[in-house]
């Protein structure tokens, strides 16, 4: 936890670094705060990885309020992070306001039904996200059919991964149809 606090002090420093990549360190949802706080005010990091760094729903929280006023952030990739309905659901709220991620890679989570259905409303009105991946999530049909709604009336969409979910005949009829 130390190091990565001392990470986050050195981003509140630093005016030059665009890209953080930090992944498989176990950081915990304590440094992911740490981390996250920082993102609100710099100016130049664009793109941050966090895989498999154990950040869970407070993590993921913490970073939502970060997305609502970062203006640089595009890509955030928080693969395998242990986020479940309740961290997703908070980033989803975040994507409302965010007007800067392009990109947003939420793959090998515990995402359900239920925050895929607030992610896929954001989605209606979200004008910067161009790429979503949820792979090996626990989607299911229902979530895939609100991703389907969604995808009728994103602008923005360009690329939405839901490979390895639980999705079946239904849900894929929905999304085919999108």
């Amino acid at each position: 936890d130390e190091g990565a606090k001392e990470i986050a002090y050195a981003l509140k420093e630093n005016k030059t670094l665009t890209k953080l990549l930090f992944c498989g360190n176990s950081i915990g949802n304590n440094s992911a705060k740490e981390i996250a706080y920082v993102l609100k005010d710099n100016s130049t990091l664009t793109k941050l990885e966090l895989q498999s760094d154990n950040i869970g729903d407070e993590g993921a929280k913490e970073f939502a309020y970060a997305l609502k006023d970062s203006k640089t952030l595009t890509t955030l990739d928080l693969l395998g992070n242990k986020i479940g309905d309740d961290g997703a659901k908070e980033i989803a709220y975040a994507l409302k306001e965010n007007k800067t991620l392009t990109k947003l890679l939420f793959c090998g989570n515990s995402i359900g039904n239920n925050s895929a259905k607030e992610i896929a409303y954001v989605l209606k009105d979200n004008s910067t996200l161009t790429k979503l991946e949820l792979q090996s999530d626990n989607i299911g049909d229902e979530g895939a059919k609100e991703f389907a709604y969604a995808l009728k009336d994103s602008k923005t969409l360009t690329t939405l991964d839901l490979l390895g979910n639980k999705i079946g005949d239904d849900g894929a009829k929905e999304i085919a149809y999108a």
